[in-house]
């Protein structure tokens, strides 16, 4: 599994990630260091447990397509 992340500033530093709640910006931070190369999570119950993020915000990551 890699260990590094790359965050594109084009995606978190948009009018529309940041006009997200910052739980559903945190869930998506999260989401993306624990996926696994091929994008795919292991644990999505727990990470979403993890950062107090509510069912909703994984609702609107999808809904916004991130």
């Amino acid at each position: 599994m890699a260990e590094r992340r790359m965050f594109s500033k084009k995606i978190t530093a948009s009018d529309e990630f940041l006009d997200l709640p910052v739980t559903t910006q945190l869930l998506y931070f999260h989401f993306c260091i624990e996926a696994d190369d091929d994008g795919f999570l292991g644990k999505p119950r727990s990470i979403l447990r993890a950062c107090c993020a509510a069912k909703e915000d994984l609702e609107r990551l999808v809904k916004e397509q991130y």
